[in-house]
């Protein structure tokens, strides 16, 4: 609209009518001599006359030709008189200049080849003039008597010709969007609503073919002239049937007061009257009730917007999900279309020229608000359903997580009974006898050390597994805490340690001991009987970060040689090893505090011997 109202004042700026007048003739019978003599009012803009059978004579003062002082330039010779809207009837000119010996028409009942210059409005080719003169132009329809007239140059005409085409393809080709988008929701997802907006859609789309003159070009040699006429009135009754049913059903959602919905509902027994009437010759009063009842729809609309109570059930607010405030204004909007559109049309209200154009922007808004409230109510049902399916998912991974928690409590419950009944058998049999040997509480001692160390592990396995656990850090030497940890075995001759002292840690001293003692155990354990484990200590770098490497070396015993890809996974034992007792969580530890002490923990094995290497950040 606002570019239509731009160009168009581009076009007035230098209008070359100095005056448009308008006589209203209530004989319908008299000529030109005679109605040149009555008196006729002066007007702006647009001419509106409402319904009538009176024809309207138009009277036009045209300015002499304006020479032009630009060495390029030439004298307008000729102006293309436009006269809109293109539902005129019969349009004939009176120019006392004019040397042709036929009456000079146009309009709707004649065809678009006739045209003086066939555009998609209205057109006579008038000589300029060196002086003054008035022309006449006499309208007689059976559409509202609203009447634009514009005088322009050959080039000006052209340029607001290729405008209003551009502007006119490209509202149609809106409206279609909005037919295609609905019927595309439609056939996945059919619906009484959608289905009757499909239906209004579409009588829109037709609608404006007709308003914007493009049906008498499509329909030229196709029907007779006379025909595009009634096919547009027969249209427009067509379209405000479909219009009010969909409204219909959609203001129900609303659940307004039962007796809008009667008015409503009598309110669609119009148009079939209005048909009855367009079938039987009464134009005229059919085109009037069909405007209006659009007329008082769009205030029963506003008011059932207003009045509307909305449904209280979630299951029920489904259908809208939008604001009662929101659908006021939309409604709003809509009225503004109507009586912008409507006032005019009956004659009520003088309007602009652009106002011409008013009655397409109902079809436009509606579309708008009706894919506005689907769009809304799609995006809210799809945050509906990822909701549903979020709490869905958390819902499953909770269950998730409990069935590993409670399979990884049958595994821990079954390798404890596992694991302690031999300890626990030995204790039972050793402290059977009468008189314990120093030997016998030895075996006891170790049995019970047993039991102490898979229950450590298993404590510091829930230690692991807290996230939150803090870091005590403190500077200390790991060569000292290593040669404790290796004092404190029953037999520490088997651990030969290399290295040397003077390295400082700065990290949870606790943690560090935990595994060292670990790897320590565990190279231990699993060598052979009586065999030396080795134990190297050296500074080291990794990435660019200084540090202190440990290793554990020690040969392969009855348990064989551990899985490189399983060896520091939780309960993991080599088939062998089964016939000690252990819990399978220690070097299952030792990976996973060494990564939270910024360290890293390496499976490196020789050709004759296992070896672990620990390396940890300074």
């Amino acid at each position: 609209m606002l570019l239509l109202f731009l160009s168009a004042s581009v076009c007035w700026a230098q209008d070359p009518l100095k005056e448009r007048a308008w006589f209203e003739d209530d004989t319908g019978q008299r000529s030109l001599d005679d109605a040149r003599h009555q008196p006729f009012t002066p007007f702006t803009g647009l001419l509106s006359r409402g319904f009538g059978d009176a024809p309207i004579w138009v009277r036009l003062l045209i300015a002499p030709r304006a020479v032009r002082e630009s060495e390029h330039g030439s004298p307008e010779e000729s102006l293309i008189l436009r006269i809109t809207p293109s539902q005129l009837d019969e349009i004939e000119l009176f120019d006392p200049l004019d040397a042709k010996p036929f009456p000079r028409r146009t309009g709707d009942r004649f065809a678009w080849s006739d045209d003086e210059a066939p555009s998609l409005y209205f057109s006579f080719v008038v000589p300029r003039g060196d002086t003054e003169r008035y022309v006449w132009l006499r309208v007689k329809t059976s559409s509202s008597r609203l009447i634009g007239v514009e005088a322009l140059t050959v080039e000006g005409s052209r340029r607001y010709d290729m405008l209003i085409e551009m502007l006119s393809g490209a509202y149609l080709g809106v409206l279609v969007l909005f037919l295609g988008w609905a019927l595309n929701i439609y056939f996945n997802a059919p619906e009484r609503l959608l289905g009757l907006f499909v239906l209004k859609q579409l009588g829109a789309v037709v609608y404006a073919l007709f308003v914007l003159g493009y049906m008498r070009l499509l329909l030229e040699g196709v029907v007779p002239p006379l025909w595009v006429d009634s096919l547009s009135s027969l249209c427009l009754i067509i379209y405000s049937l479909a219009a009010l049913c969909y409204h219909l059903v959609f203001f129900k959602l609303l659940k307004p007061p039962p007796w809008t919905i009667r008015l409503f509902t009598a309110l669609i027994l119009m148009p079939p009257a209005a048909l009855y009437l367009q079938l039987s010759g009464q134009t005229l009063k059919a085109m009037m009730l069909t405007v209006g009842v659009l007329f008082v729809a769009s205030l029963l609309g506003m008011l059932m917007a207003l009045l509307s109570r909305y449904p209280s059930t979630p299951e029920a607010q489904s259908t809208l999900l939008v604001s009662k405030r929101s659908m006021v204004v939309a409604h709003l909007l809509l009225l503004a279309s109507v009586l912008v559109s409507a006032l005019p049309v009956l004659g009520l209200l003088d309007a602009p020229m652009v106002a011409v154009f008013f009655p397409l922007s109902h079809a436009l808004l509606s579309g708008l608000v009706m894919m506005w409230i689907l769009q809304v109510r799609a995006l809210r049902l799809a945050r509906r359903q990822a909701s549903a399916q979020a709490q869905f998912q958390a819902m499953h991974e909770t269950m998730k997580v409990e069935r590993s928690f409670r399979e990884e409590q049958q595994h821990l419950l079954a390798m404890l009974a596992h694991e302690l009944k031999t300890p626990l058998a030995a204790i039972s049999m050793l402290t059977g006898k009468a008189n314990p040997s120093p030997v016998t509480m030895n075996s006891v001692k170790l049995a019970v050390n047993e039991m102490t160390l898979i229950v450590d592990r298993c404590v510091q396995a829930g230690r692991m597994d807290d996230a939150q656990q803090v870091l005590c850090k403190t500077r200390f030497d790991p060569l000292e805490v290593l040669q404790q940890l290796i004092k404190a075995r029953p037999v520490s001759e088997q651990v030969v340690c290399h290295g040397r002292g003077g390295v400082l840690l700065h990290s949870d001293e606790q943690m560090v001991r935990m595994l060292l003692s670990n790897l320590l155990e565990n190279a231990c354990r699993y060598g052979p009987a009586g065999e030396e484990v080795h134990v190297w200590l050296t500074p080291c770098a990794e990435d660019g970060r200084a540090g202190v490497r440990i290793c554990f070396e020690n040969q392969p015993g009855p348990a064989g040689w551990p899985d490189p890809k399983r060896v520091f996974s939780k309960y993991y034992r080599s088939p062998h090893a089964h016939r000690q007792t252990g819990s399978g969580l220690g070097l299952y530890l030792v990976a996973g505090f060494a990564s939270r002490l910024g360290g890293l923990i390496r499976y490196v094995p020789i050709p004759h011997s296992i070896r672990f290497e620990l390396w940890l950040p300074l």
